[in-house]
C-alpha cells in the first residue's frame, strides 16, 4: 500500500474501505488485523504478474516471517472490489486531517503584479550586468510576480535559471511552466530506474530493504504517468533507503536512458530556461564547479542564505552512521552491496558497528541535558580541555581505527568500488571517518563544531564559520528580496561576495499602514515591564475591532500574559498558542470569528504555511531580535550586532509584516501595527522604522500606557 500515509490499523482499514468494529477491543482488533492481512494479499494478487514475481523473489531473499504468504496468483473475482481505496473522511485523513486543509486552497490575491508595476521595469532585471539586487516590494512577494517573471523570460527568449524558495511556489510554477522550461528538482525527488535495478539485483536483503523495495515495486505498477518519487509517502527508515534509488547528480549524469534526472540535465545544453529550487541549484552547482549559466535569478535571498547554511552543515547521528555501514554490509541480516563477496572480512563491519554503539552510548552517559544547557553546546577549547572530553579521546581513536580497517580491507581487495553505488557508499564511509577524526581529534580553525542533544538523542554537527555561495557561477546573478536598508544590503553583499552590486528598484503603489509607537513604557528588562504590558493589553484588546494578532518572543511570556485575562467577553475572544487547543484548531476558530484575538510567538507565526484570514491589527509585544546561539563565536563581538543581528532581525520582521499585510484575499490597507517595545524608537533601531517607510505609506502615532482610548478616536 505505497500511497498509505500511515500504517495504524484504523487508517489502513479505512484506506481499504473495510469497516472497523469495536476498535481497541482485543478480539475485534485481532479479527480486523486478520481481515486487513487478507485484503493486502488480495491487493497483491491484483498486481501485474511480473510485479508479483519480483516481489515474491524479493521477499524470499529476506528474513521477513510473512514472506510465504505472498506467492503469485490471482485474486478471487468476488473479493476484488473489497480493497478499493475509499474517499477518506476528514477525521481520518492525515491522522485527524491535514489540519491546513480545513481552510481549503489559499485564496488568490486580488492585488497582482500588473496592477502595481509597469512591465517595462522588468527590463532592468533582464539586462543588468554582473551582480544585482532587486529590492522586491512586500506586496509583490507572491506567486503572481513569479508568474509574470516566467512569462517575460519566455517572451524575450532569454537564457535564465530561475530558482524558487519554497515547495509551494515551485509547484505553482510547474503548473504553468509547460514545455518552455527545463525543470530541475532536488535529486531525491527523482526516481532512477538504473539505480533501482542495481539495488533489486542483490542476492540478500535486510527486512527494511525488502519492505522498501516492495513499496517501490507496487508504486511503479500503480503510479500515474509523469509521477516522480516525491509523490510517494515515506516513513522513517524509507528516507535513508531512498538514497539507493533516487537521483544523484554524480551518478545519474552518466546514465543514457530511463533516468528522469539524466534527461533533465541533458536538456541544459539545448534548452536555456531552467526552473529550479534553491536547494537543487546549490547542489547542482557544487557537483558542476565549471558550469556557468548566462543569468541566474534567485527568488527570496533570505531563503537562499538559509538553504546554503543547511547544505553546508554536516550532521552525524548514531542512526545515520550505522545505516551507512549496514548499506555496505549488515552482519545482522548478511545483506548489503558487498554481501555476496566471500573474501570480505565481515567481522570488521561488526567491530565498527560495536564501536559506534560504544561511542554514542558513552557520550549520552557522560553528558547530561544539564551539561548541554539548552540542547546545544559548542565544542570549544573549554569543552575539549574538560575531563569528560579527554576520557573519550582513546575511544575516538579506536573508532577511527575501526573505520580505517574496513576501508583498507574494502579498497584493498579485488571487489573495491565495483560500481557507482559501491563507490558512493565507500566515499560516505570515508567522509564519516574524516568527520569523527576532525570533530574530536583534529579540529580546523575555520570550522565550528557543536553537539545537539535533544530528547537524549545526540547529534554531531559542523559547519564552516563563513557560509559561501562561491559555486553559483553565472555571467549575471540577480537576487530578489528585501534590501530596503543599508545594513541588509551590506549583509547580503558580504554573504554573496558581491562587489558594488547594482541595486534595482521597482516602483509600486504602497499600501497605507498605521504604525503606533510606545512612549513612557518600561524597557523589556525593567522590573515592571511584564505587568505594564499585560495591563495595557487588557485595556486595549476589547477596544479593537476585527482580528488581532499579538506576538510574543517566548511561550513563557505568552502564558504569563494569558493568565492575566480572567474571563468575560475578552477571554471568549482569545486564542492562545499551546493553551487553547492545537494550532489547526486555533486557526480554524481564528478564521470563523472576525473579532478573534490570537496570542502566538513570533517564531511560530513565521513558520505558518496555512493561508490566513484578514488580520486588522498586529501587536508586537517585543522586537524579535535574532539570536546567534551556537554561531556566536563565528562573529566579531564588537560588530556582530550591527553586521549580523540587526539585518537578520529586519529580515525576520519583514516576514512578520508580509504575513500580516497579505492576510485575507486582498492586500490590506489601513491596518494597524502596534509596538509595545519601547526600544523601537531608540537610535539603534532606526532602520526598523525606515524599513517600514520603504514598504508602506506610513502614518506614525504615539501612545502611552494610559492612552488606550486613542485607538478608537
Amino acid at each position: 500500500l505505497p500511497q498509505a500515509r500511515f500504517y495504524n490499523l484504523e487508517y489502513l482499514l479505512r484506506f481499504l474501505g473495510v469497516p472497523l468494529i469495536s476498535h481497541h477491543r482485543a478480539l475485534d482488533d485481532s479479527k480486523s488485523a486478520a481481515n486487513l492481512l487478507q485484503q493486502i494479499i488480495f491487493a497483491f494478487r491484483r498486481l501485474p504478474q511480473d510485479t508479483q514475481m519480483k516481489i515474491s523473489h524479493l521477499l524470499a531473499a529476506s528474513n521477513l516471517s510473512f514472506k510465504e504468504l505472498f506467492k503469485p496468483g490471482s485474486a478471487p473475482a468476488s473479493l476484488s472490489a473489497q480493497a478499493q481505496p475509499p474517499v477518506l473522511k476528514d477525521s481520518t485523513d492525515a491522522a485527524v486531517g491535514r489540519q491546513g486543509s480545513l481552510f481549503g486552497e489559499k485564496p488568490g490575491r486580488k492585488s497582482s503584479f500588473a496592477t502595481h508595476v509597469d512591465r517595462s521595469q522588468l527590463e532592468r532585471i533582464f539586462s543588468a550586468p554582473g551582480n544585482f539586487l532587486v529590492n522586491l516590494p512586500l506586496v509583490l512577494s507572491n506567486f503572481a510576480t513569479v508568474e509574470n517573471l516566467m512569462v517575460e523570460v519566455v517572451s524575450r527568449n532569454l537564457e535564465v535559471a530561475l530558482a524558487l524558495d519554497t515547495r509551494e511556489i515551485f509547484n505553482q510554477a510547474l503548473a504553468c511552466a509547460g514545455e518552455a522550461w527545463v525543470v530541475l528538482d532536488e535529486p531525491e525527488n527523482y526516481f532512477c530506474p538504473v539505480r533501482f535495478d542495481e539495488f533489486l539485483s542483490r542476492k540478500k536483503f535486510s527486512d527494511a530493504e525488502a519492505g522498501f523495495l516492495t513499496k517501490i515495486l507496487v508504486w511503479l505498477s500503480t503510479k500515474k504517468e509523469g509521477e516522480e518519487l516525491s509523490s510517494l509517502p515515506l516513513t522513517g527508515p524509507d528516507y535513508g533507503l531512498r538514497e539507493m534509488v533516487c537521483g544523484n547528480f554524480s551518478i545519474c549524469a552518466s546514465h543514457k536512458k530511463n533516468c528522469s534526472l539524466a534527461s533533465a540535465l541533458s536538456y541544459f545544453t539545448s534548452q536555456a530556461r531552467v526552473l529550479t529550487t534553491h536547494k537543487a541549484w546549490l547542489r547542482y552547482a557544487a557537483n558542476n564547479l565549471n558550469s556557468k549559466f548566462q543569468r541566474l535569478i534567485f527568488w527570496n535571498a533570505l531563503a537562499l542564505e538559509k538553504t546554503a547554511e543547511e547544505l553546508q552543515t554536516q550532521s552525524l547521528t548514531l542512526k545515520s552512521a550505522r545505516a551507512s555501514v549496514a548499506a555496505l554490509f549488515d552482519p545482522a541480516s548478511a545483506s548489503g552491496v558487498l554481501a555476496g563477496i566471500p573474501s570480505l572480512k565481515k567481522n570488521l563491519f561488526e567491530k565498527l558497528l560495536n564501536q559506534l554503539d560504544l561511542i554514542f552510548g558513552l557520550w549520552s552517559m557522560n553528558f547530561s541535558d544539564e551539561y548541554f544547557g539548552k540542547g546545544q553546546r559548542v565544542a570549544d577549547a573549554e569543552l575539549r580541555d574538560g575531563e569528560n572530553f579527554l576520557k573519550m579521546a582513546s575511544s575516538i581513536g579506536n573508532l577511527v581505527a575501526a573505520y580505517g580497517d574496513v576501508l583498507n580491507a574494502t579498497f584493498g581487495g579485488r571487489y573495491a568500488a565495483e560500481n557507482a553505488e559501491t563507490a558512493r557508499l565507500l566515499k560516505n564511509m570515508e567522509e564519516q571517518k574524516n568527520f569523527f577524526e576532525e570533530f574530536f581529534l583534529k579540529p580546523k580553525p575555520e570550522n565550528l563544531y557543536w553537539f545537539d542533544f535533544f530528547d537524549s538523542k545526540l547529534k554531531l554537527k559542523k559547519r564552516s564559520k563563513i557560509v559561501s555561495l562561491a559555486s553559483l557561477q553565472a555571467e549575471a546573478r540577480g537576487f530578489l528580496g528585501n534590501f530596503s536598508t543599508p545594513s541588509v544590503r551590506a549583509y547580503f553583499g558580504r554573504l554573496l561576495n558581491l562587489q558594488d552590486p547594482e541595486e534595482v528598484e521597482i516602483n509600486f503603489s504602497k499600501p497605507n499602514l498605521e504604525v503606533w509607537l510606545p512612549q513612557d513604557f518600561p524597557r523589556p528588562n525593567a522590573p515592571r515591564a511584564s505587568s505594564v504590558t499585560a495591563e495595557f493589553l487588557k485595556k486595549i484588546l476589547p477596544r479593537l475591532s476585527g482580528r488581532t494578532l499579538v506576538l510574543f518572543n517566548s511561550q513563557a511570556a505568552l502564558e504569563a500574559a494569558y493568565s492575566e485575562f480572567t474571563g468575560g467577553e475578552l477571554k471568549r475572544r482569545l486564542l492562545a498558542q499551546n493553551l487553547s487547543g492545537h494550532r489547526w484548531k486555533n486557526l480554524e476558530v481564528f478564521q470563523k470569528n472576525p473579532n478573534s484575538i490570537w496570542l502566538a510567538t513570533s517564531q511560530n507565526f513565521i513558520r505558518l504555511t496555512e493561508p490566513l484570514p484578514e488580520i486588522s491589527q498586529l501587536i508586537l509585544v517585543r522586537i524579535p531580535y535574532e539570536t546567534l546561539g551556537v554561531f556566536e563565536s563565528c562573529y566579531d563581538p564588537d560588530s556582530a550586532f550591527g553586521e549580523v543581528v540587526m539585518p537578520r532581525t529586519l529580515l525576520r520582521l519583514d516576514k512578520l509584516w508580509r504575513g500580516f499585510i497579505l492576510s485575507g484575499e486582498t492586500v490590506g490597507d489601513n491596518k494597524k501595527l502596534i509596538f509595545l517595545d519601547s526600544r523601537v524608537t531608540e537610535n539603534f533601531n532606526e532602520e526598523i522604522l525606515s524599513a517600514l517607510s520603504s514598504q508602506f505609506s506610513v502614518k506614525f502615532f504615539e501612545f502611552g500606557p494610559e492612552d488606550e482610548k486613542k485607538f478608537i478616536e
